[in-house]
């Protein structure tokens, strides 16, 4: 029979509110002051009361259910969804693996061969798909060529050690082309059960009492124009702390600087004794040369404007971008994957950084740095494919 119990532990049955119907009645009326007396299975009066403990169940276990997810400690689902929301402490919903697929000839042929976008390549040993993001081409003479791509599933299924990505799901462009994957990709994540959710709130509520870092951090979003901030020493014995503050444009404007200071030397925003020195990040100027295949030539502010987004934070293609982070690096493939949604871009050869020859995984950042790209020293060279 279906049942539920409620917060006490007790089990709720259309046979318990029955029981609980009759024993209420006789205890309000008494049978000896009323002919209604026979509640036994079959009755008149029995079955009465039964019909009405259908829909009296399915009302009590609604209000249960819902009044369960008031609570953390008991809500489920997109319940749960909310209270993360209220704290800006989203689920994890998993992601994809990412990473780069090198199709190999055993020779060179005497003409370009196209490796199309969308080419899709299956694990040898757990059969997860994996397609290319961009189209490519291996050039007359050369043996070989790397695209990035990506799981068409999430989880940690997707991830795959290096050199098990060797097989075709259709017919290859070409009868001997063969395919790996050089180094593994490591970004597949499963979605995040209730379970794991929930601890994380709860942590995260222990951590933002009054006055803690969390506590800050959550004001820190409250002021416009501001992207995040990071604690750090204090310069001298009468500061307590630094607060490392990142703006959306960078540097940080004067603007935001003063209502940071506001906010986070107001009384009420104070724990006795903290004494908050406030300064920009270090920006580490970032220059770019990119080298990109075309269907055609577009303007470079196409360019600009996604790295902006990338960067910085914002929307490009529909698409949005949290932006750099005081202390965090900056990964080639996710700028690879931004770069190759704009529209004509068929493929990304290279980024370099600077005017130099030097090629990169990440772009690495120091505890207290932010990454700043430099449009007026960016460097785009288009190249149209025919």
């Amino acid at each position: 029979m279906d049942s539920f119990y409620d917060l006490e532990g007790n089990e709720i049955t259309r046979k318990f509110l029955v029981e609980l119907m009759i024993g209420y009645f006789r205890e309000l009326v008494g049978e000896e002051k009323t002919k209604i007396t026979d509640f036994n299975e079959g009755s008149e009066v029995r079955n009465l009361v039964e019909s009405i403990a259908v829909d009296l169940f399915h009302m009590e276990k609604i209000t249960f259910e819902s009044m369960k997810m008031a609570f953390l400690k008991f809500a489920t689902g997109q319940w749960l969804d909310l209270h993360g929301e209220k704290v800006n402490l989203v689920r994890d919903y998993g992601h994809n693996a990412i990473g780069s697929l090198r199709f190999t000839l055993p020779k060179a042929l005497n003409y370009p061969l196209v490796i199309p976008y969308g080419t899709y390549c299956v694990h040898n040993e757990n059969g997860v798909v994996y397609r290319t993001n961009a189209e490519a081409v291996i050039p007359t003479g050369d043996t070989s060529v790397d695209i990035v791509s990506a799981s068409m599933t999430i989880g940690k299924i997707t991830n795959a050690e290096p050199n098990t990505i060797t097989l075709f799901q259709d017919n290859p462009p070409y009868s001997l082309l063969s395919v790996t994957n050089p180094e593994e990709f490591n970004s597949g994540r499963d979605v995040e059960s209730d379970d794991t959710y929930r601890n994380r709130l709860f942590e995260f509520n222990k951590q933002d009492s009054f006055g803690s870092a969390s506590y800050y951090q959550a004001l820190a979003i409250s002021i416009p124009g501001l992207h995040d901030i990071a604690f750090a020493e204090p310069p001298s014995d009468e500061y307590t702390a630094t607060i490392l503050v990142n703006g959306l444009n960078k540097p940080t404007p004067d603007e935001i600087m003063g209502e940071a200071l506001l906010m986070f030397t107001a009384d009420n925003n104070l724990v006795v004794g903290h004494n908050f020195y406030l300064t920009k990040p270090t920006y580490i100027d970032t220059t770019l040369t990119i080298r990109a295949y075309m269907e055609e030539i577009i303007p470079e502010q196409e360019f600009k404007d996604c790295l902006l987004s990338v960067f910085d934070g914002g929307i490009y293609d529909n698409l949005g971008y949290e932006g750099c982070n005081i202390g965090e690096d900056l990964n080639k493939i996710t700028l690879i994957i931004a770069l190759e949604r704009i529209r004509q871009v068929s493929q990304i050869d290279y980024i370099l950084l600077g005017d130099t020859k030097v090629t990169f995984d990440s772009i690495d950042v120091n505890a207290g740095e932010v990454l700043k790209i430099n449009l007026s020293k960016l460097k785009i060279i288009q190249e149209v494919k025919q």
